[in-house]
């Protein structure tokens, strides 16, 4: 696979190979080794791990929150291929995992070992022998970015060792990660000041869970080289089927350092936490059912634009419908989170709500996604307003949206987006997921007044060859020029194109 972001050269400079990131991997699955061992993955090239609640390792894709209710607030366990266009958060090399089974008790008792190693090249900021800053972005459009590309390497081995018998599971996790330069931040911004440093990290941790009929608990806690500790535990109750509670609590030392891993949080590093989450899912009638999640976090030092101790509460509600061909939800959400106040000589409250209404008819339910079937639709309605508030300053936004999808022929799609959004500025800009390429995500952020349409198609040329053309524009209609610096377009319109062949072999 290869990828290249706008302003990217292409079979020139510095990408005299063709795209800027290309991703490559070769897996093997579910192989017998002998009578109680099996090879159970085996992953040679770009790939991403995730063993316990990610407090360890785990560089797999996350959409937040809200989506880890559903999932039991669980991290994907062992490896999967590397298959995004996202040029970071990956590692190259190789993964296995082998089976080892019990006797006679193959269904309830097993073994697993996992073994990880991976080198790989990253981009960063270097100046001499040190590094200042490591960058995920992906971008390389301009001289200094190119010069930032590959310029430090980075070595990671690994491995987890997993026991679980019947509904008992324990784990322990061990990473080392070694940089060919030190890391050497510029902290003297305080929100800085625990950032990761030097040029080796450990971590250790141990996962364990019980999965119970009606109680569910599971939890990881883990160190760090400087015997900092972090850990989240959480427990779902489960009275009747259709009724469950969660509780989730993580602490995170505030000089607790971990280079690739991702877990329930609400900063982007594993650092410097003390939160309790509480969740709610119900299943009302066969057609409807209800989700809300509190959640309430602390943290003793300052952080990007806030200089003092601070805290965040959250609460989110999800009303959801449905009977035969149509679906209706309604969620509401509203955070608040202290910050600097404009002479940052004490914290204020910023407020962000939103809510999103959204309606959803599909006719041959199981035809867009099945080539045995020669028609399917789908329409979707969304209505989505924001609101923002910080120190007496007041954005509002609001976006409609309209997304359907069409399945002529067995061998052809079509889905076609058309939006209009409003807002008043940057703070009230409004998100909005748009059917992207495969392995990419795309979701929009969109703000001030203007249009968005967008048209794809998918063919399924052969069994093991399909292609996908996505054309999308966006026009403005409060602004002359689009972006800033190199990025800038003297246009009001904005048109972007994506191609993508794929062959499976």
């Amino acid at each position: 696979m290869g990828a290249n972001d706008s302003g990217e050269q292409f079979f020139a400079g510095r990408n005299g190979a063709g795209f800027d990131f290309y991703s490559f991997y070769a897996q093997l699955k579910n192989r017998p080794l002998g009578k109680r061992l099996t090879l159970g993955n085996l992953v040679v090239g770009r790939y991403r791990a995730g063993f316990g609640m990610g407090l360890v390792v785990n560089n797999n894709f996350s959409l937040g929150k809200s989506t880890m209710m559903s999932a039991a607030i669980r991290v994907p366990n062992g490896f999967r291929p590397h298959s995004s266009t996202s040029d970071g958060n990956y590692f190259q090399g190789l993964a296995a995992t082998f089976n080892i089974n019990h006797g006679n008790a193959t269904k309830h008792c097993q073994t697993k070992i996992s073994l990880f190693s991976s080198i790989r090249k990253i981009h960063a900021t270097v100046t001499s022998d040190t590094i200042s800053t490591i960058i995920n972005s992906g971008y390389h459009r301009t001289e200094n970015e190119m010069r930032k590309k590959n310029a430090a390497s980075e070595t990671v081995i690994g491995a987890n060792l997993q026991f679980e018998y019947r509904k008992l599971s324990v784990g322990a996790t061990a990473t080392g990660t070694f940089l060919s330069k030190t890391l050497m931040p510029d902290k003297r911004q305080a929100f800085r000041r625990f950032y990761p440093e030097g040029r080796k990290f450990f971590n250790a941790g141990i996962n364990y869970a019980f999965n119970g009929y009606k109680l569910t608990f599971m939890g990881e806690t883990a160190i760090s080289d400087s015997l900092a500790v972090a850990t989240i535990n959480t427990l779902t109750y489960r009275p009747i089927y259709d009724f469950s509670l969660t509780l989730l609590h993580r602490y995170f030392s505030h000089n607790y350092t971990v280079m690739n891993a991702r877990t329930f949080s609400e900063n982007s590093l594993t650092q410097d936490e003390n939160g309790i989450f509480a969740g709610l899912n119900w299943s009302i009638t066969r057609t409807f059912s209800l989700n809300y999640y509190a959640d309430y976090a602390k943290f003793r030092y300052p952080k990007y634009q806030v200089s003092f101790p601070s805290q965040m509460i959250e609460n989110t509600l999800l009303a959801s419908w449905h009977k035969g061909e149509w679906a209706v939800s309604l969620r509401g959400r509203l955070k608040k989170r202290e910050y600097d106040n404009s002479e940052k000589t004490a914290l204020v409250w910023k407020n962000t709500a939103s809510v999103r209404l959204q309606g959803e008819f599909i006719a041959g339910k199981d035809s867009l996604n099945r080539t045995d079937r020669l028609m399917g639709l789908r329409t979707r309605l969304t209505l989505q307003y924001s609101h923002y508030d910080k120190e007496g300053k007041h954005s509002n936004g609001f976006l409609a949206l309209v997304n359907g999808g069409f399945k002529p022929w067995k061998w052809l799609s079509l889905d076609i987006t058309a939006a209009y959004f409003n807002t008043d500025d940057y703070y009230s800009a409004i998100y909005a997921y748009e059917r992207g390429m495969s392995y990419n995500m795309a979701y929009l952020q969109l703000y001030g007044k203007g249009m968005r349409l967008a048209l794809s198609l998918q063919s399924q040329i052969t069994s093991k060859l399909s292609a996908t053309l996505k054309v999308g524009s966006t026009k403005y209609f409060d602004r002359e020029l689009i972006g800033t610096a190199l990025e800038e377009i003297q246009s009001s319109r904005k048109t972007d194109i994506d191609f993508q062949i794929k062959w499976r072999i």
